[in-house]
């Protein structure tokens, strides 16, 4: 099932802003959130961009590899001592990084539109390797 509400939610963005930024109507990302429409493949791709996710998390589609978990939580462990702390609350913390990151983008996102800057729209698909 598409994690899309999941992902606004976790931004603590509006289904009208979301809507905004990705130039369609609030009631499209309403059935998108709950199942009764599915998103085009470029579509999928601006909300995976948007999000700053892959499509197979759009998707709910997650896997767990241990070296594709170094990121935050290696700089985390590089730059602050974290020694103390559990191996869950070194989780929370570069999930945290990671929300933060995501609301920084929102926030530029939006600058961007107050100021007259059309939304980015997505490279079409023949551009894709």
């Amino acid at each position: 099932m598409l994690q899309i509400k999941e992902l606004r939610t976790q931004l603590g963005i509006s289904q009208e802003s979301l809507s905004e930024v990705l130039d369609v109507s609030q009631q499209t990302i309403s059935k998108y959130e709950n199942h009764r429409r599915v998103p085009d493949l470029q579509m999928l791709i601006r909300l995976a961009d948007f999000f700053h996710v892959t499509l197979d998390e759009i998707a709910g589609r997650t896997f767990s590899f241990p070296e594709a978990e170094l990121s935050d939580e290696s700089f985390l462990e590089s730059t602050v001592d974290v020694s103390d702390l559990s191996q869950e609350s070194r989780k929370k913390l570069a999930d945290y990084i990671d929300l933060l990151r995501r609301s920084e983008h929102l926030a530029q996102i939006e600058k961007k539109g107050k100021q007259g800057t059309p939304p980015k729209k997505t490279a079409p698909l023949s551009s894709f390797r």
